[in-house]
């Protein structure tokens, strides 16, 4: 549940609403356009990729380029999939995507490893 939750918040709620609110100050436009929220997004999910790279340097005990590849490409993916639904259903759907993402690939870990 910490990713679901506390990732989350972190990166969607804090940093995401932070850089939309930041560009639509400096475009001094009251309301916030999808461009800004998607470019938002883009920035968030490859924060959200970089934050994983301990872990995969925890995983696979080095790092090279496809190994980077792979964190930032799956990381991103899915930083931007939640990030699309905090933008369009809220940050509980957020929440409960990244939280059901967890509990599906420890369920596929378990039985194939």
């Amino acid at each position: 549940m910490y990713g679901g939750i506390i990732e989350e918040v972190l990166l969607r709620l804090f940093f995401m609403t932070l850089i939309a609110f930041i560009v639509s100050l400096i475009q001094r436009k009251k309301n916030v356009s999808n461009r800004v929220l998607m470019t938002a997004n883009i920035i968030a999910a490859i924060v959200f990729s970089a934050g994983h790279l301990p872990t995969t340097i925890s995983l696979f005990g080095h790092l090279n380029f496809l190994i980077v590849f792979r964190c930032f490409f799956l990381n991103g993916l899915f930083g931007f999939v939640f990030g699309y639904y905090y933008i369009k259903y809220g940050i509980q759907y957020s929440m409960l995507a990244h939280a059901g993402l967890h509990f599906v690939s420890k369920i596929l870990l378990m039985l194939f490893y």
